[in-house]
């Protein structure tokens, strides 16, 4: 089981140990083909927990979601702040914040989306990465009609690199590298 150590920066973030399961009342899979789920509740008034897994998982892969601005057509990962989670080569983790300016490859924009209480763990397949973000943070405050994408990619010498594509597929029951037809979210 991999588990994780650190403090939050806009970027890199070091992790405390496991965090318990998120009691979250709101859950859902995302992701059909590869049961990728979110999970998130409101934490007080100003931030917003979440919780993204998906089972069949090797310490060979990523996980990533990215909250981007209204849904909009042919999206993509444009204007998207992105959170993503792997396991690293000494046996613990990172979650690491991103923000893509553009609608496809590497998000190599400058992110602004803070994070907290950062947790991971891979564990008979399953990854999962829980973390806390500020309703208002990043490029794209938390509101309801908000696109949200996910991802899963591999790693090469140890980071992310792009996921590959899936074509167009509303139901999602195709796409097991990344989505952007995810439904607005509507998070209250």
């Amino acid at each position: 089981m991999w588990s994780i150590v650190a403090a939050a920066v806009a970027g890199a973030v070091a992790m405390p140990a496991e965090r318990g399961i998120l009691r979250a009342p709101n859950a859902e899979i995302i992701g059909p083909a590869v049961k990728f789920k979110l999970e998130w509740d409101f934490s007080g008034s100003t931030d917003l927990d979440v919780c993204i897994s998906a089972p069949n998982l090797n310490a060979s892969v990523y996980i990533a979601i990215g909250f981007s601005g209204p849904k909009v057509p042919k999206q993509g990962m444009m204007d998207s702040d992105i959170v993503w989670a792997y396991p690293t080569a000494d046996g613990k983790g990172a979650i690491e914040t991103m923000y893509s300016n553009q609608s496809a490859g590497y998000p190599g924009a400058t992110p602004t989306l803070s994070i907290s209480q950062p947790s991971f763990s891979l564990s008979d397949g399953t990854m999962k990465a829980c973390f806390t973000r500020p309703l208002k943070s990043g490029h794209n405050p938390i509101a309801n009609g908000q696109a949200v994408i996910w991802a899963i990619g591999p790693l090469a010498d140890g980071k992310p690199t792009y996921h590959g594509a899936d074509g167009h597929d509303p139901t999602g029951q195709t796409q097991t590298h990344r989505s952007d037809e995810v439904p607005a979210m509507k998070w209250t």
